[in-house]
C-alpha cells in the first residue's frame, strides 16, 4: 500500500507543478504560493479531521514540544511550490519533474547517509550511486 501512495504522491507532485506553473504564468509567483497555502491548509485541515477522528486522536500537548527543524516542512512547501512554479513554464514539465526527482533522489540519499531526522543511517552503496548516476543520465537525455 505504502508503494501504491508513494507512486500516487509522485503523480499529485508532478499534477501539482503544472497548475501551479499554469498559475503563475496568469497571477505571478507570489500569488501562486499564497494561494497554494491558503488551499493547502484548507485540505490539510480536511485531512486532520478525517484521520484524528478515524485515529481517535485527542489533545495538541505534544504537538509543538519538538525540536525547531521537525516544523519547517510547511516553509519548505512553500519554496517547492514557488520553484516549480517559476521552473515549470520555463522548462517544461518534464526537465522540471525530472530535476526535481534527480534532487530528491540525492539529497534523500545524503539524508539516509548522515541519519537526518532521527533516521538510521544508511551507506551510500555503489548500486545506490549507480541508481544516481541513471536519474542524472535520465535529466542529461531529456533535455534534447
Amino acid at each position: 500500500m505504502a508503494i501504491l501512495i508513494a507512486l500516487a504522491g509522485g503523480i499529485f507532485s508532478a499534477a501539482q507543478f503544472l497548475t501551479n506553473g499554469g498559475l503563475a504564468s496568469r497571477v505571478g509567483l507570489g500569488k501562486t504560493v499564497l494561494i497554494n497555502s491558503i488551499l493547502g491548509f484548507a485540505g490539510s485541515f480536511i485531512f486532520y479531521a478525517c484521520l484524528s477522528a478515524r485515529r481517535g486522536e485527542t489533545g495538541w500537548n505534544q504537538a509543538f514540544s519538538f525540536p525547531w527543524h521537525y516544523y519547517i516542512g510547511g516553509f519548505l512547501g512553500a519554496s517547492v511550490v514557488a520553484a516549480a512554479a517559476y521552473a515549470m513554464p520555463r522548462l517544461g514539465a518534464a526537465m522540471t519533474v525530472a530535476l526535481f526527482v534527480l534532487a530528491q533522489a540525492a539529497s534523500a540519499a545524503a539524508f539516509d547517509y548522515l541519519g537526518l531526522m532521527g533516521l538510521s543511517p544508511q551507506p551510500i552503496t555503489w548500486l545506490k550511486a549507480l541508481g544516481a548516476a541513471f536519474l542524472a543520465a535520465g535529466v542529461f537525455l531529456l533535455r534534447f
